[in-house]
């Protein structure tokens, strides 16, 4: 009986010496070896994006002219200086092409803050028919980029008479 008594006292000890070593060793190093698979994933995702951006650009040469045409539309859209006198001959030639009659163009004086966009507002009266208009507002769309501030049309002699309130922008 003292024998049996002792036999299990000893696999209590040794159950509790393997339990403790778990928690004292196992436990942190399953902690650890999750960490790392983590830290895995997240290095092969970065290598992921990298092989993309390597495949995207093989040859800086088409990286280089892809580059030089997105810097060449956003200047065209953006300029350097606020250049109004070639904003209203834009606006002039897209009216023609488009066959309305421009009858006054205000501009404004730009806004002199110190902000990291100049704003200027230009005043344009015009007329047209109804197809004329849109086709005119598509055109200005696709130049340089402006945004109508207001609108107001009038039915007139059978043509539209159109007021437009315009903001063009471009970097100071």
């Amino acid at each position: 009986m003292k024998s049996k008594k002792q036999f299990l006292l000893f696999l209590a000890v040794i159950l509790s010496l393997l339990l403790c070593g778990h928690i004292a060793f196992l436990m942190p190093m399953r902690n650890e070896l999750s960490q790392t698979e983590q830290e895995l994933v997240q290095k092969r995702e970065q290598l992921a994006g990298i092989r993309d951006y390597m495949n995207a650009h093989q040859d800086r040469a088409s990286y280089e002219a892809d580059l030089k045409r997105r810097s060449a539309l956003v200047n065209h859209l953006l300029p350097d200086g606020m250049d109004t006198q070639g904003f209203l001959e834009e606006l002039e030639k897209k009216a023609k092409q488009n066959k309305a009659v421009i009858h006054r163009v205000m501009p404004e004086r730009p806004d002199e803050n110190n902000a990291a966009v100049q704003q200027q507002f230009v005043s344009v009266e015009f007329t047209s028919n109804y197809f004329e208009l849109l086709s005119f507002l598509a055109d200005l769309e696709e130049g340089r980029f402006c945004k109508i501030r207001e609108a107001h049309t009038e039915i007139e002699g059978g043509h539209l008479r159109t007021m437009l309130r315009l903001s063009i922008y471009a970097l100071p």
